[in-house]
């Protein structure tokens, strides 16, 4: 394992709770570009890899067709997207035990190492970028699931919503171009920026393995 890698992880570890009682239920993850080119529906019983990476924490059982994610648990997924087309990436979240204090998200990582998060707390979804400054939010009314959706439109253009509410729907300062993978977590913050950039390791690492097998 690469140092680097090694040194996130020890970082990530000590700002990560330890895994407890479920938060949310994982029902569906689907990338589209524009067919659809990845995602799982939890429906097989078993939680595995590949296609998944589990970062941190310990996420399962698949029950009833969702995956359990506790408080700390972080799962990656690597694809390769063409740039040319809208890339729409979605996940449908049930809140099974969604305290205040709670905190969900999906992140999309881009081939020059820039990521998108939109998360989720109880009443307010909120887009940031890589370096965590915030880009939208929107207010949510109470509701037991969370609908979440990224679209990345060629030249830059991104939208954002949960449950039909729109967090962000406007040109970006640049074009994110090729989107190269995506990761659901449960975390609180301030582990959300170790998050971020350590997904964007996992990136680097996924293109130079394939630049090697190649």
């Amino acid at each position: 394992m690469q140092p680097r890698i090694i040194l996130a992880l020890l970082a990530l570890s000590a700002v990560v709770p330890s895994a407890s009682a479920a938060l949310v239920g994982l029902d569906t993850v689907l990338v589209g570009n524009p067919n659809i080119i990845a995602g799982d529906d939890f429906a097989n019983g078993v939680f595995g890899t590949p296609p998944w990476f589990v970062v941190s924490g310990s996420p399962g059982p698949e029950v009833g067709e969702t995956l359990a994610m506790h408080n700390g648990d972080f799962i990656y997924l690597g694809f390769t997207t063409d740039p040319t087309h809208n890339t729409v990436a979605y996940s449908l979240m049930q809140l099974t035990d969604f305290p205040t204090g709670s905190f969900a998200e999906m992140i999309l990582y881009g081939v020059l190492d820039e990521s998108l998060s939109l998360g989720i707390e109880p009443g307010l979804a909120v887009l940031r970028d890589g370096t965590g400054a915030i880009l939208g939010s929107v207010a949510l009314p109470p509701s037991s699931e969370a609908s979440l959706m990224l679209t990345v439109v060629p030249f830059g253009h991104l939208s954002a919503s949960v449950n039909g509410f729109s967090v962000y729907d406007e040109k970006l300062d640049q074009d994110f171009g090729e989107v190269t993978g995506l990761s659901i977590s449960v975390v609180p913050e301030p582990a959300t920026l170790g998050l971020l950039g350590l997904g964007c390791v996992f990136m680097g690492v996924r293109r130079r393995l394939q630049r090697t097998r190649g």
